[in-house]
């Protein structure tokens, strides 16, 4: 068997109380091919699906808003879902090197705020300098999400109600919505947007 080149899989079947399943799948490989001794190497890949179960969290419910890579090329997702506890979740989930997802940080909706919840994130947006000499400026690229179930018509913003230098995504599906801003400037530039009130303001939401 050469390394890595031929594998064994091997499927493995769990069934939850509430009906649900998952496979792992484990890759064997004969070490003495690559100067080892009398050993086997597993490498073991684990699946989105089986980190959401470990966390509870509900695998039928998932919607992806950001999927993509840190600057030291991690994979990452940013996904509403929810579980028995939380009718809404959103959830940065990060691969490590291995291959295995793992949960980073949940939000989850309040009786306080009962229908938008929202999630940060930060990225490395690169680096630069003119000469070799000079100390590098690093800049970051800062990340807010939210995630709302009330809106009373298509999502908009008024004039100057939105910082400068802030990209707006928005996506909208009746009364469901995903607003994700990016911002290159300042972490706080993100953190003081008061995103229901300006909301309410523009009345894309229905009012507390």
């Amino acid at each position: 068997m050469k390394c890595l080149d031929e594998y064994l899989p091997a499927y493995h079947y769990e069934k939850r109380k509430r009906g649900e399943c998952y496979y792992e799948k484990n890759y064997l490989c004969d070490i003495n091919s690559c100067n080892f001794n009398n050993h086997f190497f597993l490498i073991h890949t684990s699946g989105f699906s089986l980190a959401l179960i470990r966390a509870g969290f509900n695998t039928n419910d998932v919607e992806v808003i950001e999927h993509s890579y840190d600057s030291a090329v991690g994979e990452f997702k940013v996904i509403k879902t929810s579980s028995k506890e939380h009718k809404i979740i959103l959830a940065c989930m990060s691969r490590n090197s291995f291959g295995f997802w793992k949960v980073i940080t949940t939000s989850e909706v309040t009786s306080v705020r009962p229908d938008i919840v929202e999630i940060a994130w930060v990225r490395g947006a690169g680096a630069k300098r003119f000469t070799h000499t000079e100390n590098a400026i690093f800049e970051n690229e800062w990340h807010y999400a939210y995630y709302g179930t009330n809106a009373t018509k298509l999502i908009e913003f008024l004039p100057g109600q939105i910082p400068e230098n802030v990209a707006v995504n928005i996506r909208q599906a009746g009364q469901q919505f995903w607003i994700h801003l990016v911002s290159y400037g300042e972490p706080d530039v993100l953190s003081r947007i008061k995103m229901e009130y300006l909301l309410e303001e523009s009345k894309s939401i229905s009012s507390k």
